[in-house]
């Protein structure tokens, strides 16, 4: 196996994986009926993110374009962060306060950078 094709191998896995893992949670929480509707909105939401990460990381090393992927890198960890605070303000029997929850502020500050970031690249750039 060449090593591009391990490349794009383990991070689809590892994208599949994760996706799998985040379902499953909240599939819990829909069943015994704890799964909070904004957060799992929320997490709709995070879905694009982070395929257009896995997808972008595949190009990259299809095409061999390995200068973006420090750029990808960040964006691909820090969406994986913000999922993961999603999933983890999901359970409405821990939190039924969101202004206090720590992970929302996680979520918001991550939110923010990505929009400077996008703003410096696409505008100012």
């Amino acid at each position: 196996m060449e090593s591009t094709t391990f490349l794009i191998f383990s991070v689809s896995v590892f994208y599949i994986i994760l996706g799998q893992r985040a379902v499953e949670s909240l599939a819990k929480l829909l069943f015994a009926r704890r799964l909070s509707i904004s957060s799992f909105l929320a997490f709709a939401a995070t879905v694009f993110p982070n395929f257009y990460s896995c997808y972008m990381h595949f190009n990259y090393f299809n095409d061999n374009v390995h200068h973006l992927h420090a750029h990808q890198t960040f964006f691909s960890i820090t969406e994986l962060i913000v999922t993961y605070c999603i999933v983890q303000t999901a359970d409405t029997a821990l939190f039924g306060d969101l202004g206090q929850n720590k992970y929302l502020w996680v979520c918001f500050t991550i939110s923010l950078t990505h929009m400077v970031q996008a703003l410096k690249d696409n505008i100012f750039a």
